[in-house]
């Protein structure tokens, strides 16, 4: 059934209408059908060539895609890429889907690693490896480890890696937050990370595009969400450099807790920084020198 662009942004709006971003959103499932059709189309040609057909096959494609996005499946897993801190990202559902807030982490980080000079970078729990990622896109003199103790991410992890060209700068294995640094970790200037951090009460009232989709293991950080942050901050102390630094992502009301385990655990010039809504997201530590 032959549509033009038009026609299929229609088909597809409608039932989108009720989400925040839907005119982007039915402009991508209209050019991911496409491109699934063999044409090749972004959000922004399916607007400039709305009187045009698009490929016979799109309409069933569309259709096909709008019942899983309105089962709940995200969009960045349809198309399965995601933009984060200008880069664009492969992601499936094996790691979560990058958000605006850790941009403001990554920011922050960013801005110390070229304030200190920080060259060896490790990105713990790294999922996707957009943080790690970020870094070395934006700081040409650092390498940075990913670690993530599930395979499917790391496994994403390295596609993005090879994608961007950064094999040379980067490492990507398996680590396990909740234990100790293995041995021949060594040591870095600056840790960077996003752990699980949703708690049980928490858990039981996520939206359903985040429960359903996005992988749990990612999400759920023990009964109060602070199980990786306690470890975090008991074990890892010895894998950054004495002098250096980690920049831990929070939940918005878990912060002072977060921080407070620093604390408890010898860190030092312990504080806490705030995303661009204000919210309490992030905890910066140093490690003391000895």
């Amino acid at each position: 059934m032959v549509k033009t662009y038009k026609e299929l942004y229609d088909y597809a709006y409608e039932p989108l209408a009720h989400l925040n971003m839907a005119d982007l959103e039915a402009r991508e499932l209209v050019a991911l059908a496409a491109r699934l059709c063999g044409a090749q189309e972004d959000a922004d040609s399916v607007r400039k060539k709305r009187s045009s057909n698009a490929p016979d096959a799109a309409y069933d494609t569309l259709t096909q895609l709008l019942e899983k996005r309105l089962s709940g499946m995200p969009l960045a897993y349809l198309l399965g890429e995601w933009d984060f801190y200008g880069i664009t990202l492969r992601v499936t559902p094996a790691v979560l889907i990058p958000r605006s807030d850790t941009e403001d982490v990554v920011e922050y980080a960013i801005g110390e690693i070229e304030k200190r000079g920080a060259k060896r970078i490790l990105d713990l729990c790294c999922g996707s490896g957009c943080i790690g990622i970020a870094v070395l896109d934006s700081c040409e003199d650092t390498t940075v480890c990913f670690g993530d103790i599930e395979e499917d991410a790391l496994a994403i992890t390295r596609e993005n890696v090879e994608y961007y060209k950064l094999q040379d700068r980067a490492e990507v294995r398996e680590l396990d937050a909740l234990d100790e640094p293995p041995a021949d970790l060594g040591q870095f200037d600056m840790i960077i990370t996003n752990p699980p951090y949703i708690s049980s009460d928490e858990m039981a009232v996520l939206d359903v595009e985040v429960a359903a989709f996005e992988p749990s293991t990612a999400l759920y950080g023990g009964y109060d969400g602070l199980n990786f942050y306690r470890t975090i901050s008991a074990w890892w102390k010895d894998a950054v450099v004495p002098g250096g630094m980690i920049v831990a992502e929070c939940g918005a009301t878990q912060a002072h807790e977060v921080a407070q385990l620093f604390e408890k655990n010898g860190w030092i010039e312990v504080e806490i920084g705030h995303d661009l809504a204000e919210h309490e997201r992030y905890v910066r530590a140093v490690r003391p020198v000895d």
